[in-house]
Parts: structure tokens; C-alpha cells; sequence
């Protein structure tokens, strides 16, 4: 904080400052919050667009997984845990992401041990089962959170024009599906990838900033202090099976399975760690340093970001709209090319992942037009837990059949698959 300090006191000496701070009626503290993370945003761009990072393959892999853990539910992660747990939201928060991270310690075990027996011509016919069950849940989910994804960004980027109409919503929303279809088809992975990395580069940058913003709002205008001092909330079986629905907020990891044609098994076990560290961070820090300005009647909304932000500073509501907009656009990028990935390991590589790339974008539109998306995504929802459960059975039966691994190993498995299971059955899709 001596860093800080040090900046602020020569703050409150510039001429300059003292001019907007009258003209304005522009506080010193908003001021310093407002520069403090323009200059953050600005280093981080330069420094994620730099060559080192984008000729980086783990930056690159690292994107597509990143992009997807990302996703809506940073939009409404905190104001949701706040209406459900109140104080002790960022101690759920911290079993969620451990909770994320064990499963994707199952993913990359089958990344690992098990791809190597679907690539082999006389496949295990449970294997085989399994995979098939794992790929047509896995890519239900996608299908309708392709959609999801760009149907809210179509909702952010209008509401900017004050236009709030469903059917030019649709419109701009299926415009910018066939974009990501054509795009996918005549340019293939490593263009779809190299958006990811952009609309990823940007999004960072602007959730970086927003938290240093709520870091020195709490630090200088609360010290540290809730703007309420009590938060009543009470525990019941709806708000537990609530809690089960949030790890489908942090779900997305699962991609670097999809992504072998163009990386090696050691990098994208290694970059699929380092996406659910980067997010679990992201996530705690947010959730942790936002909960001090949690109001009592705090509704959940796609925009009560940005509600909340307008305390912080005058730059973060654009911020966080351009923000939400890059997330929506990634995630839906990053689940295209897990989905591309799916259709072609089904089909044994007949159907290309640059046809499979358009195939998507086409059935998102049909689901965007002629389905209620918004109710649909709880049945996504539900099928993304019961892909993590088909994992945790592929991985237990390829522990216990060919001993890869000691006993624990088989109990981690189990534990993590009837976790999956109990959320599959009783999670409420929490977004």
C-alpha cells in the first residue's frame, strides 16, 4: 500500500486535479481510483497484446479454457452468492472452486491415461460407451450455452443504444453467430483462436481493473468496512441446491480435452491447471473485495455490475459493459471450438472441424429463434453435470481396470463423481 499512499499524496498536491475536483465536484479519491486503473489497463493490454505473450503456445492454450470459465456467470456471481450466504460467500466461493478443481483433476487424468485407449483401433467397448454418453451430454450443453452466451451479448451491446427489442436482440444475436460460423469454416481453429485471445486479452484487462477499483473503494472511501452491517440469511434446501448450481459458473475447463489437434497432452493439462488457478483467483479477489458494497435489497440482474460499479468509479459501468461483452463473445468462441472438437472425435474425423465449426453456429441460430433459451440453459445446466459424472466413471473404470493409479486415486474418483451426480440431481441452475 506504500505505493499507493505515496501516489495519493501527490494527487492531492497537482494543480490539475484540484481544478477537476472543483469544476466537477470530482472527488480526490474517485480521481486517484480512475487513474489508478486506466494506467492498470493500459499496462496490462500492452502487455497481454506484447509478442512474448501472443506468440506464447501456453498463453494460447491457456485462452480457450480461460474464455470459458469466464463466462456469464462473473456477471452475476457475487450479487447471487450475497442474496443466498451473505457473509460467508467467499468461503462457499473457495469450496466451489475446490470443488472445480478436483473435477478437473479427473479431466486431466483422462486426458492423460484415457485418450490414449479411445485413439487405439480396438477400443474397450465401456470406453466407447461412456465417451459416446460423455459427448452427447457434453455437446447438448454447448449447443444451448453457444447460444446463451451470444443472446446476453446482444442484450449488453443494445441496452448501450437503449434498445431493448427480442427480435432485433435475435437478429444481432444470429448475425453474430454466422460471423463465428463462417469464420470457424473458412478460416478455421487457429483464427476462431486467435479471437479468443483478443476478445481474452481485453476482458482481462477490464476485470484486473474493476478490481482494483472495488480494492481501493474499500481501502480509501469504506476502510475495509461493510456499507451495511448486518445480512440476514437463512440456510435451506433450496439455497443448498443453489450452491450446487454455482459450479456450473466455474465449469468450462473441460475444453482442453477438445483441443488436442493442436496441442500435446503435457500442455494442456499443464494450461488447463493454470486456467482454474487465473479464474479461482479472479473469482475469490472479485467476489471477496465486492461483498463490502452489497446492499440489502441487492437483486441479481445481468447488469447489477454495472449498477454497483457507477459507486466505484465513472469509468468502470462502460468499462464492465465492453467488459461483458468481450466474456460473452470468448466463452461462446471457446465452447464452438470445444464443440467442433466433440463432432469430430464422434465421428471418427469424418465431419471437419471447420464444417462442424458452421454446423454449430446454424443449430444455435434454429435454437435462438425458435426455443426459449433462457429456459432451456437449466437443462444445459444439467447436462454439464452429467458429463463431469460420465468423467469420473471413465476415469474410475480405466484406475480400476488397468491399475494406472493407487486406490486413493479410485476414491477420488468416486467422491467427485457422486458430487457430480447430487448436483446433477438436485443443482438449480444458479444463472
Amino acid at each position: 500500500m506504500l505505493f499507493f499512499n505515496t501516489l495519493f499524496q501527490i494527487l492531492k498536491k497537482c494543480p490539475v486535479v484540484r481544478q477537476i475536483k472543483t469544476r466537477m465536484n470530482y472527488s480526490l479519491e474517485s480521481a486517484f481510483i480512475d487513474i489508478s486503473i486506466s494506467l492498470l489497463a493500459i499496462g496490462l493490454l500492452f502487455y497481454l497484446f506484447s509478442n512474448a505473450i501472443r506468440k506464447s503456445k501456453t498463453w494460447n492454450a491457456t485462452v480457450t479454457p480461460l474464455a470459458s470459465i469466464i463466462g456469464s456467470g462473473f456477471l452475476v456471481v457475487a450479487p447471487l452468492l450475497w442474496i443466498l450466504v451473505g457473509y460467508t460467500s467467499i468461503w462457499v466461493l473457495l469450496c466451489v472452486v475446490l470443488v472445480a478443481y478436483a473435477m478437473g483433476s479427473v479431466i486431466r487424468y483422462n486426458i492423460q491415461f484415457v485418450e490414449p485407449f479411445l485413439e487405439t483401433e480396438e477400443k474397450d467397448k465401456y470406453f466407447v460407451v461412456l465417451n459416446n454418453v460423455s459427448y452427447i451430454t457434453l455437446g447438448i450443453a454447448y449447443f444451448i450455452s453457444i447460444a446463451f452466451y451470444i443472446r446476453i451479448l446482444s442484450a449488453f451491446a443494445l441496452k448501450a443504444f437503449f434498445i431493448e427489442d427480442v427480435f432485433v436482440a435475435n437478429l444481432l444475436t444470429s448475425f453474430i453467430l454466422l460471423f463465428i460460423g463462417l469464420v470457424g469454416f473458412f478460416r478455421g481453429y487457429n483464427k476462431l483462436e486467435s479471437l479468443a485471445v483478443y476478445s481474452v486479452n481485453i476482458k482481462i484487462s477490464i476485470i484486473f481493473m474493476f478490481i482494483l477499483g472495488l480494492l481501493l473503494y474499500d481501502w480509501i472511501i469504506l476502510d475495509f468496512h461493510y456499507i451495511i452491517t448486518t445480512k440476514e440469511v437463512e440456510f435451506s434446501i433450496t439455497t443448498i441446491r443453489k450452491v450446487f448450481g454455482i459450479l456450473l459458473i466455474v465449469q468450462g475447463f473441460e475444453i482442453s480435452r477438445y483441443i488436442g489437434h493442436k496441442y500435446n497432452r503435457e500442455l494442456r493439462i499443464k494450461t488447463m491447471k493454470l486456467a482454474q488457478i487465473i479464474s479461482s483467483l479472479i473469482y475469490l479477489a472479485f467476489v471477496f473485495l465486492i461483498m463490502f458494497l452489497m446492499g440489502v435489497h441487492q437483486k441479481v440482474t445481468d447488469t447489477a455490475i454495472i449498477d454497483v460499479s457507477r459507486n466505484v468509479s465513472i469509468l468502470l459501468p462502460l468499462s464492465i459493459t465492453i467488459g461483458a461483452i468481450f466474456s460473452q463473445f470468448s466463452a461462446a468462441i471457446a465452447d464452438t471450438v470445444g464443440c467442433g472438437g466433440i463432432i469430430t472425435e464422434y465421428s471418427n474425423n469424418r465431419i471437419s472441424r471447420n464444417a462442424a465449426y458452421l454446423f454449430i453456429s446454424i443449430c444455435s441460430i434454429l435454437l435462438i429463434w425458435f426455443a426459449n433459451i433462457f429456459e432451456i440453459i437449466t437443462f444445459a445446466s444439467r447436462m454439464f453435470a452429467a458429463y463431469y459424472f460420465t468423467q469420473c466413471l471413465q476415469a474410475l473404470y480405466a484406475n480400476y481396470v488397468y491399475k494406472i493409479k493407487g486406490t486413493l486415486w479410485s476414491l477420488h474418483f468416486i467422491v467427485v463423481g457422486i458430487l457430480m451426480l447430487l448436483i446433477f440431481i438436485f443443482g438449480i441452475p444458479s444463472v
